[in-house]
């Protein structure tokens, strides 16, 4: 996990990635505890509210969905957005928006995370108000 700790109440991440290894690459926001997060595979992106999850018991709260198919080796840009209650992305042609009050809790940092070996970031860019 590579944590920002800039507490951005709305923001906006765009960047581009490429799976190289990994099986997973997430970016989300945090406060006190998980808020909100974008997951993506190479078989679909999701949207997920955190106010659930409890480590090992209980999965997030699925709030959007779009099928993917991404491969290894291939760049492809992504944008993520929050603001208030809502979380968006957009990844290609596949745009993806989920609300939930637990969206709106007051932020502390956002992220990156990877689950597998590795995914490969570049031309990060980061817009947001505190």
């Amino acid at each position: 996990v590579l944590w920002h700790k800039v507490p951005l109440q709305s923001g906006a991440v765009d960047c581009e990635f490429m799976f190289d290894g990994a099986k997973v690459f997430i970016l989300g926001c945090d406060g006190d505890r998980h808020v909100g997060r974008v997951v993506i595979t190479a078989g679909a992106m999701k949207i997920m509210d955190d106010s659930t999850e409890v480590k090992g018991k209980s999965p997030s709260t699925l709030l959007a969905e779009a099928k993917l198919t991404l491969k290894p080796g291939q760049w492809y840009a992504l944008h993520y957005e929050w603001s208030g209650n809502r979380m968006a992305a957009k990844l290609g042609d596949s745009s993806i928006e989920g609300s939930n009050e637990n969206l709106g809790k007051k932020k502390a940092r956002w992220w990156f995370a990877v689950s597998g070996q590795s995914v490969k970031i570049r031309n990060v860019k980061v817009a947001g108000a505190k």
